[in-house]
């Protein structure tokens, strides 16, 4: 089954968190992101690259850069 078409908003909101998790994971690296939150590490690794979109309570889990 066919994935919808992603809207101008979905694909800057891709952008932006990419940006941002780039901006603050600094030297840690995407394995160590998803062993600090519990959120797989292909799931981290989809944030990234843009090809997924975090759901509401993978955001909400305690950041581990705080």
């Amino acid at each position: 089954m066919p994935r919808h078409k992603l809207t101008a908003f979905e694909l800057k909101l891709r952008e932006t968190i990419s940006a941002n998790l780039k901006k603050v994971s600094g030297s840690i690296s995407q394995q160590q992101l998803s062993d600090m939150t519990g959120i797989p590490a292909s799931t981290i690794s989809g944030y990234f690259s843009k090809r997924s979109t975090p759901n509401p309570g993978s955001i909400q889990k305690k950041s581990p850069m705080h």
